[in-house]
């Protein structure tokens, strides 16, 4: 809903930024009323440290789907391997 425009500036559209067939949809669900502490341990990435250690978070990911797979599910990394592409950029169409 919020991805056309951006989508559009940086030459993506339509392969991102729109839900249709044929285009490529990475969908966040949100949950305002969940809430976590944030921990390193928790974080995905190799680091023993993060400056948001001890944060309580207003609001929380529930489910990412990418590319029509779900990927994360109630904070947990479902999927083994990265999963990212690299798009080649058209021109801007705003």
């Amino acid at each position: 809903m919020l991805s056309e425009n951006p989508a559009r500036l940086y030459g993506l559209y339509p392969r991102k930024g729109v839900l249709r067939p044929g285009s490529d949809a990475d969908i966040v669900v949100y949950d305002p009323g969940a809430s976590h502490v944030i921990r390193a341990e928790d974080c995905v990435a190799n680091v023993d440290y993060n400056p948001y250690e001890g944060f309580v978070t207003a609001g929380g990911i529930r489910q990412v789907w990418l590319r029509g797979q779900l990927s994360v599910e109630n904070g947990k990394v479902l999927v083994e391997a990265p999963a990212g592409k690299y798009m080649a950029r058209g021109k801007n169409s705003l």
